[in-house]
């Protein structure tokens, strides 16, 4: 996650000995511990409820949008609806 190496790993170590000293160590250890499950926690809690609330949005929305009408005329005149696709027809030497 942190991407550390031996190395810099026991440098923090024997830092945190120094400033902590023996007796405060472990309880340090196992105060941070607790931080960061409880900051996965709320993290995991906070990306559930981001996809829940997207998915309700998702199946709420209406599956062909609203278009005013004054705005519908507009686009009609702007982009012409095509005309229906004529029929395919099989090719002369297919034909049978």
């Amino acid at each position: 996650m942190f991407n550390i190496s031996g190395m810099e790993l026991l440098i923090i170590v024997i830092i945190a000995l120094t400033v902590l000293g023996p007796e405060k160590l472990p309880e340090m250890a196992r105060t941070m511990g607790r931080l960061q499950r409880e900051a996965l926690r709320v993290m995991r809690t906070f990306y559930y409820e981001i996809e829940r609330a997207d998915r309700d949005e998702w199946r709420r929305a209406p599956s062909k949008p609203h278009v005013s009408p004054p705005l519908a005329k507009d686009l009609e005149q702007i982009y012409p609806p095509s005309d229906p696709p004529a029929q395919a027809q099989p090719p002369n030497d297919l034909a049978g």
